[in-house]
């Protein structure tokens, strides 16, 4: 929320972020951001844009346990923007990311991205 509201991503343009957890509850309440973004001048005052335009411009990992919420990150992150996680060592984590991935129906491209390609371009390897 601070990255965005708060005007880091726009006076670092070129910083790379990984939110955890996909994304937590920025992708899913992207909405409610912008609408405040529309009507209070207050939150326009650092954030240049409307805070659902910095959803693609940040990378998330697949820990949502659900495939209809992945499904539903990629669609609103777009491409590329998605990596496996697995929270491991917690024992939050998820069993098999893997299997996750898989449920959720995407396109084969994109699960090769998700499963390694992704990472390798985040990280510059």
């Amino acid at each position: 929320n601070h990255l965005i509201l708060g005007g880091v991503l726009d006076r670092h343009p070129e910083l790379r972020v990984k939110i955890v957890h996909g994304g937590g509850f920025y992708p899913f309440l992207a909405g409610r951001l912008d609408h405040a973004w529309k009507n209070r001048p207050e939150v326009r005052k650092l954030c240049g844009e409307a805070p659902s335009s910095y959803l693609s411009r940040m990378w998330y990992d697949t820990v949502v346990f659900d495939p209809r919420l992945l499904r539903m990150l990629l669609e609103l992150v777009g491409p590329g923007r998605i990596m496996l996680g697995s929270d491991y060592p917690f024992d939050m984590g998820d069993e098999d990311p893997r299997a996750t991935v898989a449920a959720a129906g995407l396109p084969t491209e994109e699960i090769a991205a998700i499963e390694g390609g992704t990472a390798q371009a985040f990280f510059r390897l």
